[in-house]
């Protein structure tokens, strides 16, 4: 049998001591490209996030322009007059068109549809008499809850937009 000295065993048990070197030159020799990738990436993802946080941005205060005008509207709507419930609506739905999602595009369609209806409604009203008026106005209290819930689709879809991603609940306190 063969002596080996407690140097030689310590040398022979952690032989794969010396790979380290080598290792570590590889990873030396990485690291720049590695560096110039991770640097690119980060660089067009802060892009991409103040992009979008711009339209976000954008968006917001479109929506609420949006809901301002339509609010002031909304004291004419259901008096009989010449108002036309549909144009503040309409003026705002042409700029959503360039920056809103599909399901607020959708959303804002069927307001105006549903304004738009209303405003024929209260058209004939105005000349209406009679049997004719009667049957108008219970139509005008169902178009009043149609409103609502056109009304409230939109809000909901303005709120998931803005609110996706954060921890503010989207129903809020005037949602049923």
């Amino acid at each position: 049998m063969q002596e080996i000295t407690a140097c030689q065993e310590i040398c022979r048990d952690f032989s794969w001591l010396g790979a380290i070197p080598t290792i570590l030159e590889g990873i030396v020799d990485v690291a720049p490209a590695a560096a110039i990738v991770w640097a690119s990436w980060s660089y067009f993802n802060k892009v991409r996030l103040d992009r979008d946080a711009d339209l976000r941005r954008l968006r917001q205060e479109v929506y609420g322009k949006y809901l301002f005008e339509v609010a002031e509207a909304e004291k004419e709507m259901f008096k009989v007059g010449g108002f036309d419930p549909a144009k503040p609506a309409m003026r705002f739905h042409e700029e959503l068109t360039l920056i809103a999602p599909k399901p607020v595009l959708d959303a804002s369609k069927e307001f105006i549809r549903t304004v738009f209806f209303i405003g024929l409604d209260f058209g004939m009203k105005k000349r209406a008499e009679g049997a004719e008026l009667a049957e108008l106005i219970e139509k005008e209290k169902a178009s009043r809850a149609t409103y609502a819930t056109a009304h409230q689709k939109l809000l909901t879809a303005m709120r998931q937009d803005l609110l996706a991603g954060s921890s503010i609940p989207v129903a809020l306190g005037d949602e049923e």
